[in-house]
């Protein structure tokens, strides 16, 4: 089987090994699931049975943010608890992924359970000189790291653009 390597732009031949990983950026469960969603997970979703189907044991890792700015947005702006609001999504969420057979995922772990890893992960960034804080926000470093963007082939000055551009408030 080959697959498209997003580094090199290139199709690469997979080895496929008796225990495989794959892991799918999950969603952010502020709103419905649409036609993108399902886009991505039978995508993946294929080729996680495929993998089986080839002899390996496959442990399928898909996260859920249920906390960030947007979900902390729309349920400040419909008035609901930011957890209430991601439980009733990823509910829904689930069941739109049932009603098209989508094999759940073997792990789905949330970041609101890492939070204490993930503000210690700041520290030690910070600590590291890979990262600054503007206005009670931190933000990453891109200059700390020279391989920074390559996955998005966006240079310095689009990644410092966009950032911008999104309220963010970049070196």
């Amino acid at each position: 089987m080959r697959l498209y390597e997003e580094v090199t732009g290139q199709l690469q031949e997979m080895e496929i090994r008796p225990r495989m990983g794959v892991y799918v950026c999950g969603i952010t469960p502020y709103d419905s699931a649409h036609l993108g969603h399902a886009f991505t997970y039978v995508h993946f979703d294929v080729l996680v049975r495929y993998l089986r189907h080839l002899g390996a044991e496959v442990v399928h890792v898909q996260n859920v943010t249920d906390v960030d700015d947007d979900i902390l947005r729309v349920s400040k702006e419909r008035g609901v608890d930011f957890r209430e609001l991601a439980e009733r999504e990823v509910a829904s969420f689930e069941r739109a992924m049932r009603a098209i057979s989508v094999t759940p995922p073997t792990h789905q772990p949330r970041a609101t359970q890492f939070v204490p890893q993930m503000i210690e992960e700041v520290g030690l960034l910070l600590a590291a000189g890979h990262g600054y804080e503007r206005r009670g926000t931190v933000y990453f470093r891109v200059a700390s790291d020279p391989g920074y963007g390559r996955l998005s082939r966006l240079s310095r000055e689009e990644m410092v653009r966009l950032a911008a551009e999104r309220g963010g408030h970049p070196e």
